[in-house]
């Protein structure tokens, strides 16, 4: 154990682990959401909460904002799962409900009874004479004729017995009978990470794990934002023609809790990563289109345009051949002037900005490491660093550099 860190550093980390989720619900608050729901807290946390019937709040995700970032937060009683007995999925072994007098098994008083005390159990917990309960888990609702016949029968049965009143409702439903309500709730100005399932397994791990995949959806994403750029100055391309939507729809699966984060086993993240270069290799195509389509536009030639792959490990066939052109797309709003870094055959080369004028070039030799890892892909020792700052590319723009 460390009694003493350099002050910025234990300054970062002592507000590190709160930003996101204080940003996230100051975010949710500010773009009109009404309410926000934790399927999962920490399990001290949530014992404290149960115990002192502080499961919903006022969360102030902003100092700066103060009420303007306040969203109402509710902490859900069963996780996202239903109450215990009463999962109606194929994959459960809970009873249904067996509403024949004429059959030995019939439950209808001991399947309503049962629910009515998990019910009366959540309620204690909850500040309104209202309360959510969740009826599912993941995988479930495969065969959804199973389970909603059984709630069907359970609402109708319960009702009827006229102790508490039950319906389908949605998340907005819930939150207009809890706001009708009128009550008072405490505070949170802080944050719910980092969140442990008991003393010693805390859920931390995939902030960094699978780093290799969480850089290749930035990288993705990167492109995919070009490309949409590109595509939308095309005015679209035709039907049949290659379009970012695959790229679009791997970037969106690869948002899920269970992707990005790391937490996926390795074939499955091999599939993630397999679908974002399927979509990365169609936006090329369109990248290329409309990037040769302005070039004829400015009367200058189509270009034979390739992408390098691999400048993580520095390599790029491409540019290991001799002399060729790179051209760099920008992006951004604003000019882009910082540096270009590529694999070369040769120490002794010169670069051309778009004037016409020679730019700065720093060579290096490739790292050992890098060598390691790239193994018989290229046999290149150089690598190449341009700067560009006397020659930006524009915003949403491209330029054409010379090397030789």
């Amino acid at each position: 154990f460390f009694g003493r860190i350099d002050y910025a550093d234990k300054h970062l980390r002592l507000n590190t682990s709160t930003m996101e989720m204080i940003w996230r619900g100051s975010l949710f608050s500010q773009m009109g959401f009404d309410g926000f729901f934790f399927g999962r807290i920490d399990y001290a946390d949530k014992h404290l909460r149960l115990n002192t019937s502080t499961m919903e709040m006022i969360w102030r995700g902003s100092q700066s904002l103060k009420e303007a970032s306040d969203i109402f937060t509710g902490v859900l009683y069963n996780g996202y799962g239903a109450p215990k007995g009463f999962c109606f999925d194929a994959k459960c072994g809970d009873p249904p409900i067996q509403d024949d007098p004429n059959l030995f098994d019939y439950n209808v008083d001991s399947r309503v009874d049962s629910f009515i005390k998990a019910v009366n159990d959540q309620a204690k917990h909850y500040s309104t004479n209202n309360i959510m309960m969740t009826m599912g888990a993941d995988f479930n609702y495969g065969n959804a004729v199973m389970w909603f016949k059984n709630l069907d029968k359970l609402i109708h049965y319960v009702n009827e017995n006229g102790s508490v009143n039950v319906m389908y409702s949605t998340p907005s439903i819930y939150l207009e009978y809890v706001h009708r309500a009128n009550s008072t709730y405490n505070i949170k100005t802080d944050d719910f990470f980092p969140y442990a399932d008991d003393p010693w397994n805390f859920w931390t791990g995939y902030f960094t794990s699978r780093p290799g995949l969480k850089g290749y959806v930035r990288r993705c994403n990167n492109h995919l934002q070009a490309c949409k750029q590109l595509e939308a100055i095309q005015n679209g391309f035709p039907d049949n023609k290659p379009s970012s939507m695959l790229l679009k729809l791997a970037m969106g699966v690869a948002q899920h809790h269970d992707a990005v984060s790391g937490t996926e086993k390795q074939h499955v993240a091999n599939d993630y990563a397999k679908r974002l270069h399927i979509g990365e290799v169609e936006c090329r195509d369109v990248m290329s289109t409309a990037l040769n389509n302005l070039a004829v536009k400015k009367d200058a030639k189509a270009m034979d345009l390739k992408f390098c792959e691999y400048l993580n490990i520095s390599v790029c066939p491409h540019s290991e051949t001799g002399n060729f052109n790179l051209v760099v797309y920008n992006s951004l709003a604003r000019e882009w002037n910082w540096y270009l870094r590529f694999p070369v055959k040769s120490p002794k080369i010169s670069v051309l900005g778009t004037d016409g004028k020679m730019l700065p070039v720093q060579i290096f030799c490739v790292s050992n490491a890098t060598m390691n890892v790239r193994r018989n892909m290229s046999i290149v020792i150089y690598e190449a660093v341009v700067d560009i700052s006397s020659s930006p590319i524009p915003p949403l723009g491209y330029s054409v550099f010379t090397v030789r």
